[in-house]
């Protein structure tokens, strides 16, 4: 064989087999960066910073038969279908931002969407206006409004994973509410005063855990409950335990903050309803990860965490922008352990073109001495 002949095959062969892991080593990077930006812990979902999330419902918001009808000044997430009727999202009043995300099938009619839809399942938009995209897994159908950016099919990739999340979510309401029953029986709980005008007061540089019962709750009637911190930065958690819980009803109570305390520091954490009803203007954030919410009166200044989101015609409440920016304690779950290099479908066909190219590269000499 010519050596000419040889040196093509050799430089051919070698070209492609380079090319191949390089392309494969690309696509592999692409993939880890989009599971490191995959929203999956309820850290990472109170921490996002392209979007704020007002609302995450681990099931779904509204029904078919009752659509959810309100607005939000922040994003919203849900792991099952979402049903709004003159419903308002803003991912952060940015059209390249988040707004919905929907692990089901998104219903919108008659309402507004400021940033971008990504759906698990199908999209049907009717008299709505979107600023962004809406990207969906199924099919989106639109009527009676303007033709927004379309992607959908196996290339719309939702930027939350709701199974890990819902996971992450139950585990941190469950050992939260074990860590405020802890700082009680040691002595270290905040200080809890009054009947139907409650103060919660709280010492501690770090967290400050405050116990309530549905019971005091329900005391509050149409007075005031009052947060006071000493020391600036603290994150106060209220744990109320009970299976059914209903918030301002009858009569609306007031939320006080005093002292270094604020809303965007406060959590109450539901870890045993299955029910919680809303009836009240809420200046703080709420996980109730196994509770369905109803939320029948006036706004919700923070962070909604839920297991559905049920509608009350005409009667349901608004999201106003708020964060939680306190300190969420670990729920003492190992994260979710990196994907092993090896353990990867791609690092297969890696090693086999970095083989293929050891090939060419072995057996051309032979062929030469030939």
């Amino acid at each position: 064989m010519p050596r000419h002949s040889v040196e093509n095959r050799k430089m051919n062969g070698s070209r492609v087999a380079t090319a191949v892991v390089f392309a494969l080593f690309a696509l592999l990077s692409a993939s880890s960066a989009a599971r490191a930006q995959e929203i999956s812990s309820l850290s990472q979902l109170l921490g996002t910073t392209n979007s704020s999330y007002n609302a995450y419902v681990l099931g779904n918001v509204g029904s078919s038969t009752s659509a959810y009808t309100s607005d939000s000044a922040g994003a919203i997430a849900a792991g099952g279908n979402v049903y709004l009727n003159s419903f308002s999202a803003d991912g952060s009043g940015s059209s390249s931002s988040t707004a919905i995300v929907t692990g089901g099938n998104l219903t919108l009619s008659n309402g507004s969407i400021t940033g971008s839809a990504y759906v698990g399942g199908n999209a049907t938009l009717s008299g709505a206006s979107v600023s962004g995209s809406v990207q969906a897994q199924g099919t989106i159908s639109t009527s009676n409004m303007s033709t927004p950016t379309e992607v959908s099919g196996s290339s719309a990739a939702t930027p939350i994973n709701f199974t890990a999340l819902a996971t992450d979510t139950k585990n941190e309401a469950i050992s939260i509410a074990s860590l405020a029953t802890q700082a009680q029986s040691a002595g270290t709980a905040g200080s809890v005063s009054g009947t139907n005008n409650l103060t919660l007061t709280g010492t501690a540089s770090g967290v400050n855990y405050f116990n309530l019962t549905v019971a005091q709750l329900s005391q509050l009637s149409s007075g005031s409950l009052t947060i006071d911190n000493t020391v600036a930065g603290a994150t106060d958690i209220i744990n109320v335990t009970g299976s059914s819980v209903t918030v301002g009803a009858p009569g609306n109570f007031g939320f006080t903050y005093q002292g270094t305390a604020s809303a965007s520091n406060t959590l109450f954490d539901f870890s045993q309803a299955t029910s919680l009803t809303i009836a009240n203007a809420f200046d703080a954030s709420i996980l109730a990860p196994t509770a369905t919410v109803n939320f029948t009166n006036g706004n919700l200044t923070g962070v909604l965490v839920a297991g559905n989101l049920a509608s009350t015609a005409n009667q349901d409440g608004e999201f106003h922008a708020g964060t939680f920016s306190g300190t969420l304690p670990s729920s003492g779950a190992s994260p979710a352990p990196a994907t092993p290099f090896g353990s990867s479908p791609l690092v297969g066909l890696i090693l086999a073109a970095v083989m293929a190219l050891g090939f060419y590269r072995r057996r051309t000499p032979a062929a030469v001495a030939a």
